[in-house]
């Protein structure tokens, strides 16, 4: 039951997130808050990024194959971890990728610490279930995995 012992498991097994159809962050761009999750009863890959981070920017474009590949069956969503000093730059480098998913503003660090984000890039898939697990997109396997599951 400790830290570690939490954070493991919820890389092994889908774990329950409880109330994340009304959780809701300030869209970067728009100031605007929006849900996290729009559409309840499709996947929702939650994608945990900075603007300054380099390996999250080396995953731009795997994310972007899936997000093609995908985006009937799939939401994709980014949560970036800026500062307020670096949000703009968030802003810059969305529009500079052409990225066409929403972006929201983890602005929330209780979230981050809850649902055990210590490194980015990172990545949590939620079910239409509301089950969520964190999965990898490192290796083909990862990848092919997430697109099995998707097209049951």
């Amino acid at each position: 039951n400790s830290r570690w012992g939490t954070m493991a498991k919820m890389n092994l097994e889908t774990v329950k997130l409880d109330g994340i159809n009304d959780i809701v962050l300030p869209n970067p761009l728009t100031k605007e808050t929006e849900k996290i999750i729009l559409e309840p009863t499709k996947y929702t890959l939650l994608c945990f990024s900075a603007s300054w981070c380099g390996p999250c920017h080396r995953k731009i474009p795997l994310l972007k194959e899936i997000y093609e590949k995908t985006k009937e069956n799939l939401n994709l969503v980014y949560l970036t971890t800026d500062e307020s000093t670096t949000i703009d730059d968030w802003n810059t480098l969305m529009e500079k990728e052409n990225i066409k998913w929403r972006s929201l503003w983890l602005t929330d660090k209780k979230l981050k610490s809850d649902w055990q984000i210590s490194a980015i890039p990172d990545f949590i898939l939620v079910y239409p279930d509301r089950n969520a697990k964190k999965i990898l997109l490192n290796e083909e396997k990862d990848i092919q995995e997430l697109y099995s599951l998707l097209n049951k």
